[in-house]
């Protein structure tokens, strides 16, 4: 080989050594770059964009694994790094991963900017477990938000059942119905005499609660659950018209009066005008109001076979009269008098 073509070969050599020289050096310091960018305090504040999301990553592969809140460097804004969101972009509150400090990740405030420090618990989207954002917690991202506080119930407390009051009622009632059908069965010259039993009873559970009258004992009953029942819902003055419809049929037994009527329809409503007119007498002395009328015409609707069971054929065996037409004869006896509903309904 000639001294030129050595000259040259070592040329070239040494051209080639400095670009691989320079290459390195180059990189190297590409390298040191992107490693203070990784520890370079506040780089990762933002704004983010896409260059600094895959530096981001890098710096995770080299030692940030993004799964601790703790190492998070959380941006004023979105969009969120993994760290904050887990991959989400604050979507969902079980993805969430939530630092121990704001400004907090969307998906830990239910916002748009992360800023949320304790505003309104409403808005906050609640993590499965802590640290919890201040807007769960009330300014303190350690403990669990606390429990919901229930809802005051502003509903009335319906009426409780007054059994001695009931019952002395009764009793009162009792006096003024025996003097009140005395003199009415004494203007048709029929000698009134007083039924045997007048009880209040406790009927058992897995019966309907119910009222009446037994002719073999002249005996009336009435069950104490349907007195609850009709004085929780019209007043105490139900009591009584339940009680003054049962003495109604002990009425029509002194009179005889079952075999006139036509059938269980017409001797229910004769009983009930029969009610009525006895609701006349205890208005006239003071005893009831105007009030106490309009719950007792309610009750004796309420009381109709439609308005018991709106199934039920109009002539059942045991049809005692839709609610319109047991109202009517309430009305009836309430608006003339007792020999009226003694002579009608035949």
């Amino acid at each position: 080989m000639s001294q030129r073509g050595s000259i040259l070969k070592w040329v070239l050599g040494l051209a080639a050594f400095c670009l691989l020289l320079t290459f390195a050096v180059s990189n190297t310091g590409y390298v040191a770059a992107q490693d203070d960018v990784c520890n370079q305090p506040g780089y990762f504040d933002g704004p983010w964009d896409e260059q600094k999301q895959e530096e981001y990553e890098r710096c995770q592969q080299q030692g940030n694994s993004g799964n601790s809140s703790d190492d998070c460097v959380i941006p004023d804004s979105g969009p969120w790094p993994p760290c904050a969101t887990d991959g989400n972009n604050g979507g969902s509150a079980d993805d969430c991963v939530i630092p121990d400090s704001g400004p907090w990740p969307p998906c830990a405030t239910g916002g748009s900017s992360g800023g949320n420090t304790g505003g309104s618990a409403e808005e906050c989207v609640i993590p499965k477990s802590g640290p919890w954002p201040p807007c769960a917690t009330g300014g303190d991202g350690n403990a669990p938000a606390p429990a919901p506080q229930p809802v005051p119930d502003d509903s009335p407390t319906p009426p409780a059942f007054d059994q001695a009051g009931v019952e002395a009622r009764i009793d009162q009632a009792v006096e003024i119905l025996q003097t009140f059908w005395q003199a009415e069965l004494k203007q048709r010259g029929v000698n009134y005499r007083p039924p045997g039993i007048v009880q209040t009873y406790r009927g058992h559970p897995d019966d309907p609660p119910n009222a009446f009258y037994i002719p073999a004992m002249d005996a009336i009953f009435i069950d104490l659950r349907l007195l609850e029942e009709v004085t929780v819902d019209f007043g105490v003055y139900a009591a009584v018209g339940v009680l003054a419809h049962e003495w109604g049929h002990f009425i029509q037994d002194q009179l005889n009066l079952y075999g006139q009527l036509p059938g269980l329809r017409q001797i229910e409503l004769q009983a009930d005008c029969m009610a009525g007119s006895y609701t006349t007498h205890e208005l006239n002395l003071g005893l009831i109001n105007a009030q106490d009328v309009q719950l007792a015409r309610d009750l004796f609707f309420s009381i109709g076979d439609d308005q018991i069971n709106p199934d039920a054929p109009y002539n059942h065996p045991g049809a005692h009269g839709t609610g319109n037409e047991r109202l009517a004869a309430f009305n009836h006896g309430l608006n003339t008098n007792a020999q009226t509903c003694i002579d009608g309904f035949r």
